[in-house]
């Protein structure tokens, strides 16, 4: 199956990133449709992709993961700001920032990509980056009008939420975009949200 490892967003934030969507699809008009939105539903912090995986080794790093994120606190992430990849160049992913528990989703990260790695899974090449993807670029034609559309929202909130588990997820490509289904769910620590 194909799989990944993320943090779900609350409601109220996938509602404010829903917003932000509409705002874009207006703001591009017939451009839209160069981008490929994430549904509300889907919206996620990815900490690991794991790709196409056998299922008996997703059960392993599912068994694997579950005591060693029992190590980590409840952690509350705030949703701020939109941008894009890359940075130079034509956009290729829209973005929402992370200006609050970063450094958390970071350490989630690392401690995921070890638990991974040991079960054989290939390491993580590039350094974590905390961000949700809002949407693709189809067409890098319209490029310049995704940058102009997202430029408003550079210093944006999006809200603010508790992480209080690890969700493993599998992914299905759909005709309309992914669909994504909890697998297994890894709560964090026992200690109280501050």
């Amino acid at each position: 199956m194909r799989a990944f490892i993320a943090v779900e967003p609350s409601a109220e934030a996938r509602g404010a990133l829903a917003e932000l969507a509409d705002e874009m699809r207006a703001a591009l008009g017939s451009r839209a449709r160069a981008l490929s939105f994430v549904r509300p539903a889907s919206l996620h912090l990815t900490l690991k992709f794991l790709g196409e995986t056998e299922v008996a080794r997703v059960s392993r790093l599912a068994q694997a993961l579950s005591p060693c994120l029992r190590d980590f606190a409840p952690f509350a992430v705030a949703l701020e700001g939109a941008g894009f990849f890359p940075p130079r160049g034509g956009p290729r992913v829209a973005w929402a920032g992370v200006a609050e528990g970063a450094a958390q989703l970071g350490a989630l990260a690392a401690a995921v990509d070890r638990a991974a790695v040991d079960l054989g899974f290939a390491p993580e090449e590039r350094p974590y980056r905390a961000h949700l993807t809002l949407a693709r670029v189809k067409d890098r034609r319209a490029g310049r009008a995704v940058v102009r559309a997202l430029e408003p929202y550079a210093a944006a909130r999006f809200g603010r939420f508790p992480v209080q588990r690890v969700v493993l997820f599998r992914s299905e490509t759909l005709p309309d975009g992914a669909l994504h289904s909890p697998v297994a769910s890894f709560p964090l620590g026992t200690e109280a949200l501050p």
